[in-house]
C-alpha cells in the first residue's frame, strides 16, 4: 500500500465487493502507514472475491498484494 493510505479510504475501496467489518492500516511512528493492511468482510466468500478482484491491481500508485491471512 502507499504510505499515505488511510483506513477509512480503503475500507470504501473494498467495499465494493463485500461488507468490511474492520480495516486496520498500521502506522509507524512517524504516523506514516506501514505498507499493509489486514482487512475482515463479513464472509468467507466475500474474501475470496476480493482477492480475485483487487490482487494485482493498482491502489494509489502501488499495485495490491491480496491474500488470505494465513494465521486467520
Amino acid at each position: 500500500l502507499s504510505y499515505t493510505t488511510q483506513w477509512k479510504d480503503l475500507k470504501d475501496y473494498l467495499s465494493s465487493v463485500g461488507r468490511v467489518l474492520r480495516c486496520e492500516v498500521p502506522q509507524g511512528a512517524n504516523g506514516k502507514g506501514k505498507g499493509y493492511a489486514t482487512v475482515l468482510f463479513e464472509t468467507a466468500e466475500e474474501a475470496e472475491r476480493a482477492v480475485g478482484v483487487f490482487n494485482g491491481r493498482e491502489y494509489m500508485g502501488r499495485c495490491l498484494r491480496v491474500r488470505h491471512d494465513k494465521f486467520a
